[in-house]
């Protein structure tokens, strides 16, 4: 009889213990699982942070075209022999007539664009280069003859005709900055900065300001 008191003291005392283990394991457990879902709700946190930090894009975009300027020029050009440069040799004349179309670009390094937040006063202070002339170039295919009159003494050679090209490129140049192609450029730069800050969440309602590098 007492051994079977004994026996069921004994049973009692291991499902005893097998329930405080178990209880022990399950506290554990959700121990455990409060501490993932702690960490987990700090990471969202985190990467919201990161999130908030301004960054425009403007050392992404580099060198971005603003402004162009296009026109077809026509160039008038003759040459003869001469002695010493005095006397004109009859029958030596060649005379040509052509024009090309010339396309000249400007743009704005935005690499160069530095910025300053100005919370308190919700604004953002921009630093940029003036526009400069990226690119000047004949236009493929744009070359039209009027007149080729060569004298059997004195041709153009191809040498010739290209130097003839490259001055009506700088002049084109010069003509461009003539109708205020920089001027434009800039004017063009700011409108687009401008939408790329007001385009950010957090500057959306934030003043814009330029200053000009030296």
């Amino acid at each position: 009889m007492n051994k079977e008191r004994a026996g069921k003291s004994r049973s009692k005392r291991r499902k005893s213990g097998s329930k405080v283990k178990t209880t022990l394991k399950i506290i554990g457990g959700v121990a455990l699982v409060l501490v993932l879902l702690f960490a987990g709700s700090r990471i969202p946190s985190l990467i919201k942070t990161r999130e908030t930090l301004i960054d425009f894009g403007f050392k992404d975009v580099g060198k971005l075209v603003t402004q162009q300027w296009y026109g077809r020029m026509v160039e008038d050009s003759s040459t003869d022999r001469t002695i010493k440069d005095l006397i004109h040799i009859p029958f030596t004349e060649s005379r040509l007539i052509f024009s090309i179309d010339v396309e000249v670009l400007a743009a704005i390094d935005f690499a160069e664009i530095e910025y300053e937040m100005m919370e308190e006063e919700n604004k953002v202070v921009i630093s940029l280069p003036h526009a400069e002339i990226y690119k000047a170039y004949e236009v493929q295919n744009s070359f039209k003859l009027y007149l080729e009159s060569e004298s059997i003494f004195n041709n153009i050679s191809a040498e010739e005709q290209q130097a003839m090209k490259d001055k009506i490129v700088d002049d084109a140049k010069e003509k461009a900055l003539e109708t205020g192609l920089l001027d434009n450029a800039d004017a063009n730069a700011k409108t687009l900065i401008t939408n790329m800050v007001r385009g950010n969440e957090r500057t959306k309602d934030y003043d814009v300001e330029f200053q000009y590098k030296e």
